[in-house]
């Protein structure tokens, strides 16, 4: 069982200010067997654009007024850091794509909470 624990507001300003690694450096060190999903995965989240501070805050705002498209399009804009923090924790001994899954499911939760 995987323990879901919150970031600290340290943490998220932390991983707000990293680079977003291309598909390359997010492949690093896979099998053959882990690319094929993977690989259609990364290309998928990689066409979704990243959001500036404004957009975040004017979606927010209206997925906080119960806008669900809002809601969806700050969970997308965020799913390549979410890859990013699972490949820096692949040493746990958790799969690349258990990480990947309980770090969606994380930003799931944490985009209900964000201010």
């Amino acid at each position: 069982m995987v323990e879901v624990v919150e970031p600290a507001k340290e943490d998220l300003k932390d991983i707000a200010a990293l680079p977003i690694p291309n598909d390359d450096e997010l492949l690093a060190d896979l099998g053959p067997k882990d690319l094929n999903a993977l690989t259609l995965y990364l290309g998928d989240i990689r066409r979704i654009p990243l959001l500036t501070a404004d957009q975040e805050i004017s979606l927010s705002r209206r997925r906080d007024a119960g806008d669900i498209v809002a809601r969806t399009r700050l969970i997308e804009a965020n799913l390549r850091l979410v890859v990013l923090v699972a490949r820096r924790h692949r040493e746990r001994g958790v799969e690349f794509e258990d990480l990947i899954q309980e770090g969606n499911i994380g930003l799931l939760r944490g985009t209900d909470k964000f201010d």
